[in-house]
């Protein structure tokens, strides 16, 4: 069962971790700014980390500024309506009436 953070988080950032790109076993979910200090659990809030960089990140050794450019970076742009035009699978071709005579 997934947390909806994990799930918003995996919807919004591409795969393994953003300060490394690892992504050998299951990541971490971090709270940029702490839900205790006030955070939320918004997409924006959220960043994806190994093992080792999410105990970083905890520790303070990874400041809120430097993890919200990693989470820009491995942000996933929102699908612009020609993408997902493409993604669409192809129409199949309609047959035509038949007229009776």
């Amino acid at each position: 069962h997934q947390s909806t953070a994990r799930r918003l988080a995996e919807r919004h950032m591409r795969p393994g971790c953003a300060v490394c790109h690892w992504n050998e076993a299951p990541c971490d979910i971090h709270h940029i700014t702490p839900r205790s200090k006030g955070g939320g659990s918004g997409a924006d809030n959220l960043i994806i980390l190994c093992p080792n960089h999410h105990r970083l990140a905890q520790m303070g050794r990874l400041s809120r500024e430097s993890l919200h450019v990693f989470r820009a970076a491995a942000t996933v742009p929102p699908e612009s309506p020609a993408d997902a035009e493409s993604s669409l699978p192809p129409n199949k071709p309609r047959a035509k009436p038949s007229r009776a005579h």
